[in-house]
This record gives C-alpha cells, sequence and structure tokens, in this order.
C-alpha cells in the first residue's frame, strides 16, 4: 500500500507556545517554528485523518552530511515516534538547543 501524500501548506497558532505560523515557502509547515512542537494529526503526510491529535514534543534531531536535518518526536499521548524536515525558517537557536539536550 502505498502512502499519499497531500500537501498541505496552511498557517496555524502553536498550541503550546501561542506563535503565529504562516505559510511555509517551498515546503509544507508542520510544526511550529519557534518551539518546533506538532502535533500528531497524520496517518498519511498531509491526510490529516490520524485521530490522536497529541502533542508531538521534539526529542533530538538527525543529521545529515554535518548539518541538521529532521526534528525528532515522541507523541505526548500514544508515544508514537516521528519526524519532520526541517524548515528553513526554523528557530535556529531552538534547533541547537534541542541539538545540545540530545547530547
Amino acid at each position: 500500500m502505498s502512502q499519499r501524500f497531500l500537501v498541505r501548506n496552511e498557517g496555524f497558532t502553536c498550541v503550546m507556545c501561542g506563535a503565529e505560523n504562516g505559510p511555509a515557502v517551498g515546503t509544507c509547515r508542520d510544526h511550529c517554528t519557534e518551539c518546533l512542537v506538532s502535533l500528531h494529526v497524520d496517518l498519511s503526510p498531509g491526510d490529516r485523518a490520524n485521530p490522536c491529535r497529541g502533542i508531538l514534543q521534539p526529542i533530538g534531531v538527525t543529521w545529515r552530511g554535518g548539518s541538521m536535518e529532521r526534528i525528532r518526536y515522541q507523541c505526548q499521548r500514544c508515544r508514537a515516534l516521528h519526524v519532520n524536515r526541517i524548515a528553513e525558517d526554523d528557530c535556529r537557536q531552538a534547533l541547537l538547543a534541542l541539538a545540545v539536550e540530545q547530547g
């Protein structure tokens, strides 16, 4: 069964920090640019069909070629692990703090 990717580039107000997040440029907005929190809303990217709706708390980053590439998450409701691509306009200070936290 192939995953179906639905492009959803919608702005939103972050449930964690209240930051206003506009649509992303060149990609889809899937997490807060300030605190990096996301919501567990998709079964397949963009479908908004996941009934969990838990908060995806950032727990680390993945690296590729010496650069941070993705944010690692754990859902605070169902404990599932998830990853999202880092966006160009993500807060660099929040990303660096997350990278340092994970050791």
